[in-house]
């Protein structure tokens, strides 16, 4: 990952509080569930039901992620 990349990562989680304590981070980006960009700032769509996140909610029949760190991950990184 190109150090552009890791230093805004670091940023967005230096300004969140992470209710999984940066498990998707600790585990370098492998536990990440499947989403898709929407084109809607900061909002990402969750491909998986979300179990316990503080970040997601249901809008109408999809599931929507607010996730600051998620976020920049689906947009900018295709991930």
């Amino acid at each position: 990952m190109e150090q552009e990349h890791e230093e805004t990562i670091a940023e967005i989680m230096a300004g969140m509080e992470c209710p999984k304590d940066f498990k998707c981070y600790k585990s370098q980006f492998a536990n990440l569930g499947e989403a898709k960009s929407m084109g809607i700032k900061g909002f990402i769509q969750c491909l998986n039901v979300p179990v316990e996140c503080d970040f997601s909610f249901s809008f109408g029949n999809i599931y929507m992620c607010k996730c600051p760190l998620r976020v920049y991950l689906a947009n900018t990184l295709e991930m």
